[in-house]
């Protein structure tokens, strides 16, 4: 057993503390025996999974050269989720987002062409849906398994903004017939989307930007001094920034979102 494992991990960084580089290669251990399991055998979450966290641990791997392991646990996401009512939009813009970055890690056709169906299967309830809203956005969902009320959420719609576009620019390179109509729909969505977030973002006095979770509050959303005092504060703090590492913003503009996180009490150290 020793030997399969020591066999396994190399790890890709080397540094003299002990201590690093157990933690290295105990997290690997870990991820590759769970892949994208919360837990095996807790009473809670046993086998349980949520896309976002999930997909995350894969690509960690896949970092670590775990390819095919990514690639499998990928796959096997693709056909999972929380079902109707919870935040399945959130989930499928993680499903599009992720396998493009497999896809960009290591070049893998095959991986869009297996599951194309499916893939093309989101892009196309999206482009129904932004049709179908008078404003050209996704439909309001539950924000996350611990705040049910629906709603226009800002990591809900920037996430499946930024899936949509980077898949929509694989099928096109792959030849998909399908991709005018997406395209079509993310222009809309964009459009619309940015405008909100227009109307919706706070500068405050110390040069920072917020940026509400909840996009359907309009003037009513209080900037969280600090974050932690609340638990709505909290979970902003959790799932905001989802969207903020997706790429959307600017430079200059995420540095004052991160501004506003450091200053304001998002991070421990």
């Amino acid at each position: 057993w020793l030997d399969h494992w020591r066999g396994r991990i190399g790890g890709v960084y080397r540094v003299p503390e002990p201590l690093v580089m157990d933690c290295q290669r105990n997290l690997l251990y870990q991820n590759l025996m769970l892949r994208w399991r919360y837990s095996v055998g807790a009473a809670v979450y046993s086998d349980a999974f949520f896309q976002p966290e999930s997909s995350d641990t894969l690509i960690s791997l896949l970092t670590y050269g775990y390819a095919a392991e990514a690639r499998q646990g990928l796959g096997e996401l693709l056909t999972m989720t929380k079902g109707a009512g919870m935040y399945t939009n959130w989930e499928c813009g993680e499903k599009l987002s992720y396998a493009a970055e497999y896809h960009a890690y290591t070049g893998d056709d095959g991986f869009i062409r297996d599951h194309a169906e499916r893939l093309a299967g989101i892009l196309d309830d999206f482009a129904r849906q932004i049709a179908a809203d008078p404003a050209g956005l996704l439909e309001r969902q539950c924000c996350c398994g611990d705040i049910p009320k629906p709603s226009h959420y800002l990591h809900h719609q920037v996430i499946c903004q930024c899936g949509m576009r980077v898949m929509i620019e694989l099928f096109e390179r792959l030849g998909h017939p399908g991709t005018g109509r997406w395209r079509e729909a993310a222009l809309r969505h964009d459009a619309a989307l940015r405008r909100l977030l227009t109307e919706r973002a706070r500068e405050l006095p110390d040069g920072s930007l917020f940026i509400p979770l909840d996009l359907d509050l309009q003037g009513s959303s209080e900037v969280f001094e600090p974050i932690t005092a609340t638990r709505l504060g909290s979970y902003w703090n959790l799932v905001a920034p989802y969207a903020f590492a997706s790429g959307y913003w600017s430079p200059e503009e995420l540095a004052k979102i991160a501004g506003y996180m450091r200053r304001h009490g998002a991070f421990f150290l």
